[in-house]
C-alpha cells in the first residue's frame, strides 16, 4: 500500500500481512512518479528477483509479481558447465522468458483496465480467471472485491431510496445544511411551501431564500447546535403564502466518523394553528376565570373512584382557603362544610351518586378566619357503562348576601303584614298597588281592589 507495507499474503515465513515495510524499485516508481517496472532487481530482503509491478493509484496500491532470479536461471546456470548445449539452453529460456513476462504482463494491463473502470463505477467488471498462480490468485480476488463493492452500493442506494421515501412523505419540513449552511437535502414539504427544487436548493443558503432577518435566526440556531453537539427544540418563523406561520424545530448535528460535525439535520412541524387555539383557549380561560369572579361563582370536579378533588381559582376564594393548605378530597372539602350542614351536604351527595337525584342544595361553610358564608352548590354526576358513578362535576356559588337580602325583605313583609298601622304602598302617579291587612280591615278595600 501507500505506506510501503506488504498487504497480500506470503509463503515466506515472518513475512505475514503489514509485517513488512518494503521500498524497492517498483514502490518506489510508482508512488513517486507513477511508473511501472519490470526486470531484475534486489527484493525487500536483498534477495535478486525478476518481477513486473502495476500501479492502482485509485487503491493506493502496487501490484508486483516477483520470482527468484536464482531459481529462474537456475537451467542456465546449470548449462554453462555444459559449453556443447549452453547456446541452446541460454536461447531457449530466452524465449520462455518472453513469454512468460509477455504473458504476466498482459494479465496485469488487464487488471490494471480492470481497476480503472471500478473506480469509475463500473462493477459489473471481471477479469478472466486463466492461471492458478498468484496472478490467477489476484484476479480470483479483485472479482470478489468487485461483487462485494457492487452488492455494497446497490444495498446503499435501496437504503438511500427508503430514507428518501421516508422524509419526502413526512408531514414535517425536512432539511439537512453543511457546517456553512449550505442546503444538502429538503424533502418534498419544503419544496412545496417554499416554491423551491432540491436542484435549486443545493449549495445555496438560508440567505438566498428567505429574507435576511428570517436567515440570520436559522444560521444562529445552526450553529448553537454545532457549538453544542445536541439536539436542540427551537421556535421559528417562515413565510407561507405572504403570512408568516410559527414552527417548532428539531435541530440535531451529524457527525463524521471522527466526531467531528458536518452537517445540521432539522424536522420543522407547524405550529401555527396550534397556537392560535392555545391563544384562544387562554383567552376563554382567562374570561371565565374573569366571570367567576365577577359572579362569585367557582367550578368543581370530583374524581368519585380516586377521590380527587379539584377546585377553581374562585372557590379557594370562597371558602377562604390556599390550594396549598387544602387537601383536595371530599373529606377535606365536607370539613369546611358549617356543622350543622353537613349531614344535608351528605345526604344529598350521596342521592346523587346512588339515585342519580339532581344535586342543587344551600348550605354554610365555614371559613378558617370564623366567619359563615352560604353558597348554593349545582352538580352533575357522570356514570360509567356499569352504571357506577365516577365523576361528579359542578360549581359553587357564594349567595351570602343574596340570601341575606331575601331574608330582610321576609322579615320585613312580615312586619308589614303585622303592623296595626295603615300601610300602603303606591306607584309615582299615587295609584295604589298594595294595602297591609289593617289597611284593608279598615278601609274595606283590599290590594286586589286597589
Amino acid at each position: 500500500n501507500r505506506d510501503g507495507f506488504i498487504i497480500a499474503g506470503s509463503n515466506i515465513k515472518n513475512a505475514g500481512l503489514f509485517a513488512s515495510k518494503v521500498a524497492t524499485k517498483p514502490v518506489t516508481a510508482c508512488f513517486e512518479s507513477k511508473k511501472e517496472i519490470s526486470g531484475f532487481y534486489a527484493n525487500y530482503r536483498g534477495v535478486p528477483v525478476v518481477g513486473a509491478s502495476m500501479c492502482i493509484p485509485s487503491l493506493g496500491w502496487t501490484l508486483i509479481t516477483e520470482y527468484s532470479s536464482e531459481e529462474a536461471l537456475a537451467s542456465a546456470i546449470e548449462m554453462r558447465k555444459q559449453a556443447i548445449i549452453a547456446g541452446l539452453v541460454v536461447g531457449g529460456l530466452i524465449i520462455l522468458l518472453f513469454l512468460f513476462f509477455r504473458s504476466i504482463i498482459a494479465q496485469l494491463r488487464k487488471l490494471s483496465v480492470a481497476a480503472a473502470a471500478l473506480s469509475t463505477g463500473d462493477y459489473d467488471i471481471t477479469i478472466p480467471v486463466k492461471t492458478h498462480d498468484e496472478i490467477g490468485r489476484l484476479a480470483v480476488v479483485f472479482n470478489d472485491m468487485a461483487r462485494d463493492i457492487k452488492k455494497r452500493n446497490l444495498d446503499l442506494k435501496d437504503s438511500n431510496k427508503k430514507l428518501e421515501s421516508i422524509l419526502n412523505n413526512s408531514a414535517a419540513v425536512v432539511y439537512m445544511k453543511d457546517t456553512e449552511g449550505r442546503y444538502i437535502f429538503v424533502n418534498l414539504k419544503f419544496e412545496s411551501l417554499f416554491n423551491v427544487r432540491l436542484e435549486d436548493v443545493k449549495g445555496r443558503t438560508d440567505h438566498d431564500i428567505f429574507p435576511s432577518g428570517l436567515a440570520d435566526a436559522f444560521r444562529e440556531n445552526d450553529l448553537k447546535v454545532i457549538e453544542s453537539g445536541t439536539p436542540i427544540e427551537f421556535e421559528e418563523a417562515a413565510p407561507h403564502n405572504g403570512t408568516l406561520h410559527t414552527y417548532l424545530s428539531i435541530k440535531f448535528p451529524l457527525f463524521t466518523a471522527d466526531g467531528a460535525v458536518y452537517a445540521v439535520c432539522g424536522f420543522s412541524t407547524d405550529i401555527t394553528e396550534r397556537k392560535k387555539a392555545a391563544e384562544v383557549l387562554k383567552q376563554t380561560k382567562e374570561r371565565l376565570t374573569m366571570a367567576q369572579r365577577i359572579g362569585h361563582i367557582g367550578s368543581w370536579d370530583w374524581d368519585i373512584q380516586e377521590n380527587g378533588l379539584w377546585w377553581s381559582d374562585e372557590i379557594y376564594e370562597i371558602f377562604g382557603l390556599e390550594p396549598d393548605k387544602f387537601a383536595a378530597t371530599y373529606e377535606a372539602f365536607i370539613e369546611s362544610v358549617h356543622p350543622e350542614d353537613r349531614d344535608l351536604v351528605k345526604r344529598s351527595v350521596k342521592e346523587s351518586v346512588i339515585d342519580g337525584k339532581p344535586y342543587s342544595i344551600d348550605h354554610r361553610i365555614s371559613r378558617p378566619d370564623g366567619t359563615v358564608r352560604i353558597v348554593h352548590e349545582l352538580g352533575d354526576v357522570y356514570f360509567n357503562v356499569s352504571g357506577r358513578a365516577v365523576r361528579m362535576v359542578g360549581t359553587v356559588q357564594d349567595v351570602t348576601e343574596q340570601r341575606l337580602k331575601d331574608y330582610e325583605l321576609k322579615k320585613l313583609s312580615m312586619t308589614i303584614e303585622q303592623s296595626v298601622n295603615l300601610i300602603f304602598i303606591t306607584d309615582t302617579k299615587g295609584v295604589i298597588e298594595y294595602v297591609n291587612p289593617m289597611f284593608e280591615k279598615i278601609t274595606g278595600y283590599s290590594s286586589k281592589d286597589a
